[in-house]
């Protein structure tokens, strides 16, 4: 029994370093430019362990990559799994204003503001008759 949870907590420190890995190989590649490769990287990562940010980071990089269909879709999976996460929801207001889809933008702006009613993001973007 020993040698077996051994071997699990083994595999267990493998999956954190190659998710490690490839989280910095995604954000230097991002901060290059290197979108494309930084979405590799970055759904490498997902893929050994999701998480919300790492959500959020792949509607950025597709964001970035004009891909804004699969950016919202990647977003609004990042707001999902943390309701919470500020950053998702701005993204997801400009995406949506990129769209010119006002009535969404303004909703995900609204969000924002009542996580934080002082986001100075969220107030400077949104219209002035809301």
């Amino acid at each position: 029994m020993g040698g077996v949870l051994v071997r699990f907590a083994g595999f267990f420190a493998v999956a954190a370093l190659v998710w490690g890995q490839a989280i910095e190989q995604a954000k230097r590649a991002f901060d290059r430019g290197e979108y494309a490769s930084a979405l590799r990287f970055f759904e490498q990562a997902r893929g050994t362990s999701p998480s919300c940010n790492l959500s959020f980071y792949i509607g950025l990089t597709q964001y970035r990559l004009n891909q804004t269909s699969e950016a919202l879709i990647a977003f609004q999976s990042a707001v999902d799994c943390d309701p919470k996460l500020i950053d998702a929801h701005l993204a997801m207001a400009a995406a949506y204003s990129e769209r010119r889809n006002d009535t969404e933008a303004l909703r995900a702006y609204q969000r924002v503001l009542a996580l934080d009613g002082g986001n100075t993001a969220a107030l400077a973007a949104r219209p002035a008759s809301s």
